[in-house]
């Protein structure tokens, strides 16, 4: 798919335009390598008759050199040539691929020389550009996961402004967060906003191409639009808010980075009528969001522009660019991994792993039989109380460990089942914990709101314990239940700080934690996205946890805390309180702590 129109040029008929090549050594140029002593920069050599050349930061370098003869060449045929400026109108209109490498430039302010670059396609661009086409044409929405740098806003610009040239009352829209991402204004010449792409796409045609454009133009350049006069057609802008898109309709909406949009969802509710075509295009940022619940959608048409499908990218350019002391793990998940599970800013364990990891000797994440319940072993629970929300109860057994870790530890904590549920009563728990049909050895759960009095003078913890004689009716369950016997529930006062370094320090110890993810999938995610409030770091541009800050409280926080429990009940210490220590939520102040 490189074309909309019915009319065009087969694509046998469509020109060859020259692509890139990758730079040979003939011999002795320079070259760069991975300075193993300090992986973090590369060091100079003579390159051997052959070899790749690469430039400083490891990347493979282009030659564009016969691409920029054949742009030079059509520019020249089209002067004062109307059949020839025609029959590249018609080329263009036909083959969406043959503009972009004939026609479009963008730009990177990071070069220290030639920042303007032609746009030549690789492979997986080419992809890229042919899926957003069919996409378009069949009235059908996608999602594009990508790492950073590979091109894809500048393939959604190329491909907006390629609508709206050669085709009448095109529609496309951009969307992305603030003002600054979407459109900087025609009388800012920085590109980085989506807009000010098109119009440097735009600015760096013929302008016998233009279709009447001209940057700043009265009537067809204003902040948040772009109008071709000849064609009618219009690029627009718009904001991510809650309402975005309920007014208006678009033959496409290219929605930026939607994985880092606030209130996802809404925003996803205001985009249903705007356009039949709408395209989420997005780095990695976590599981607590639209972005992640679309692209784990088997439905979901998706593709993917990874780092590893850029030709220029190699593994030592990753290992420079990982030991940049800016670049975070969850940066990295984020910007090139695509990796939902470790790309949550400010995660409160960056250590847990969900899948394997080259030189990493253990995963927490774990299926298969010794991730399942073993009879002949106790069960422990970790439970939170919810008062308002939920009640969250993680089911754990302390098994040996497998033998490959016997040198990291004695013990495997396996975390094999959890349950959750609101307005479910104490009774009621009793009943779910004592029908499972395990051996429990210990409960150990929240003190502080376990010892909360309700308005009959009671609470959790001696409801759990009090004596029932005879079944009694549930109203969750709709018949009369048997609670069974008495739940006592353990577990110490204490402040958030131990639990937690309680729980990094497992995480830590390979082999003594395991989560069961197909049993526990909750705790998977809390474990994968529970995090501290960000903020951006000025001079990085990355999202950081805010220094001091406590966890968030949201649907992470219960099984968080719940496990947190019971690890800190079985493994902490006795803590120390002050300095470093804070108060959180479902803690007493250090004056009422009460130990072990």
């Amino acid at each position: 798919m490189i074309s909309l129109s019915p009319q065009a040029i087969p694509p046998n008929k469509i020109p060859p335009y020259p692509t890139y090549q990758l730079i040979e050594a003939k011999g002795g140029e320079t070259t760069y390598d991975l300075d193993m002593g300090r992986i973090e920069r590369a060091s100079p050599r003579d390159a051997a008759p052959g070899e790749l050349l690469r430039s400083p930061d490891l990347k493979y370098t282009l030659n564009w050199e016969e691409n920029l003869r054949y742009r030079a060449l059509v520019i020249a045929n089209a002067k004062d040539n109307p059949t020839y400026i025609a029959m590249q109108t018609e080329l263009c209109r036909s083959s969406v691929l043959y503009f972009i490498n004939t026609y479009v430039w963008t730009y990177d302010p990071r070069r220290q020389y030639h920042r303007r670059i032609p746009f030549v396609t690789f492979p997986i661009q080419d992809q890229a550009v042919e899926w957003v086409l069919d996409h378009i044409a069949g009235d059908k929405s996608g999602l594009l996961e990508k790492s950073r740098d590979v091109g894809a806003s500048w393939i959604a610009a190329a491909i907006a402004v390629w609508l709206v040239l050669f085709h009448g009352e095109m529609v496309p829209y951009f969307m992305s967060m603030t003002e600054n991402e979407v459109d900087k204004g025609p009388n800012n010449a920085d590109v980085g906003a989506l807009l000010s792409k098109c119009r440097y796409v735009l600015e760096n045609i013929p302008v016998w191409m233009r279709g009447g454009w001209t940057r700043g133009g009265q009537g067809c350049d204003v902040k948040m639009t772009i109008t071709i006069p000849e064609t009618r057609s219009i690029i627009n802008g718009i904001l991510s808010r809650g309402t975005a898109g309920r007014s208006g309709r678009a033959t496409v909406v290219f929605a930026d980075e939607f994985a880092f949009v606030e209130d996802s969802e809404s925003v996803l509710k205001a985009l249903g009528d705007l356009a039949n075509c709408k395209l989420y295009l997005s780095t990695a940022n976590g599981m607590g969001n639209a972005f992640y619940r679309i692209q784990a959608d088997p439905s979901t048409s998706k593709l993917r522009m990874h780092w590893r499908d850029h030709p220029l990218k190699n593994e030592d350019w990753a290992k420079r660019r990982i030991a940049d002391p800016e670049v975070t793990e969850e940066a990295w998940a984020s910007e090139q991994e695509i990796d939902y599970t470790g790309s949550t800013p400010g995660r409160v364990y960056p250590k847990f792993i969900s899948t394997p990891i080259i030189d990493v000797p253990w995963t927490h994440a774990q299926t298969g039989g010794y991730f399942e319940h073993d009879p002949h072993y106790d069960t422990y629970t970790g439970q939170d109380y919810g008062q308002a929300d939920e009640t969250f109860i993680a089911y754990a057994q302390i098994k040996p460990p497998m033998p490959e870790y016997h040198m990291f530890t004695d013990f495997m904590v396996v975390f094999f089942d959890e349950d959750e549920g609101t307005g479910t009563t104490v009774d009621e728990w009793r009943f779910i914990l004592n029908q499972k049909g395990y051996r429990y050895h210990e409960h150990v759960g929240d003190q502080r709101t376990g010892h909360q009095s309700d308005s009959l003078g009671s609470n959790w913890i001696k409801n759990f314990r009090r004596p029932i004689t005879g079944p009694v009716f549930s109203m969750k369950f709709k018949s009369q239940i048997n609670p069974g016997p008495p739940i006592i529930v353990a577990g110490r006062y204490n402040s958030e700080f131990g639990p937690i370094q309680v729980v990094q320090r497992l995480l830590q110890t390979p082999g003594a934690l395991a989560i069961n993810s197909e049993r526990c999938p909750k705790t998977l995610a809390a474990f994968q996205n529970w995090s501290y409030p960000t903020q951006e770091n000025p001079i990085t541009g990355l999202s950081e946890a805010v220094p001091g800050s406590k966890p968030l409280h949201n649907q992470y926080s219960h099984p968080m805390k719940a496990v947190a429990y019971l690890l800190d009940w079985k493994f902490g210490k006795e803590q120390t309180y002050g300095t470093g220590a804070r108060d959180a939520d479902f803690d007493y102040p250090a004056a009422k702590l009460k130990m072990r």
